[in-house]
């Protein structure tokens, strides 16, 4: 069993890709294994994927797993953590970069506070502005956002209420207990939600660690169209706002 199982959902994401992988190859400090779920990129972007995990030397620490259509976020995470097999799972998205140590400061302040089941960032975006900080109340916005970021902005590891799984951490052995997220909830940020909610109401707790994670691009928070969601949602998604509880 590899120490850290770090999953990410790629579609059409040649134009971050290669910085990404830059970060996990030259920041990573223990073991891991690297899990792409590609949501039926375009040609031109799965070469190109291939590439830069040839160019990084990666390729055996890489399971890819290709769809042959855009079975949307939470479904394709779902295909990663059944795949997965490290100790500790590591959802990043391909806009997400990592700095170093960040991995080995996350797993320290996991066996360090045995009740922890999720944690996540601090994300800042390349203009220095605070993306994501936790968040704390029901329905409320992201802790933080567009606040600019400094030594003395949201730097204490704090209990939420839900953190965002663009980039989160969880033990394996939440993953067993809990599952897979719920694939049937859309915007797949509800997923995010609920699957905190079930960890809370498991036993575990959810927190904020203030490691600033570089957050460049954003495109994956984009609004959806529902018009082109997968029949599965289609027929038989429940919309976050009847989940959050």
């Amino acid at each position: 069993m590899c120490k850290i199982s770090i999953v990410t959902v790629l579609r059409n994401s040649a134009h971050i890709f290669d910085k990404f992988i830059d970060c996990i190859a030259s920041n990573m400090g223990l073991d891991y294994e690297l899990i792409l779920v590609d949501n039926h990129s375009r040609k031109d972007c799965a070469s190109f994927y291939d590439y830069v995990l040839c160019k990084h030397s990666l390729q055996d620490n890489v399971l890819f797993i290709n769809n042959d259509k855009n079975l949307m976020f939470t479904r394709a995470v779902n295909q990663g953590l059944e795949k997965s097999s490290g100790q500790y799972i590591w959802l990043l998205n391909p806009d997400v970069y990592i700095e170093k140590d960040v991995d080995k400061k996350s797993v320290d302040f996991f066996v360090n506070h045995l009740n922890i089941g999720i944690a996540g960032y601090k994300l800042v975006k390349v203009d220095g502005f605070i993306e994501h900080a936790g968040i704390w109340e029901e329905g409320g916005d992201h802790r933080g956002r567009g606040e600019l970021d400094g030594a003395d902005k949201y730097n204490t590891p704090e209990c939420c209420r839900w953190v965002t799984f663009g980039a989160a951490m969880f033990t394996r052995d939440l993953y067993i207990k809990l599952g897979t997220l719920d694939d049937k909830i859309y915007p797949h940020f509800g997923s995010d939600r609920e699957y905190c909610d079930r960890a809370k109401k498991s036993g575990y707790d959810v927190w904020y660690l203030p490691y600033k994670l570089i957050h460049v691009y954003g495109n994956s928070c984009r609004p959806y169209v529902f018009d082109d969601l997968p029949d599965y949602l289609m027929e038989n998604g429940k919309p976050a706002r009847k989940i959050w509880k």
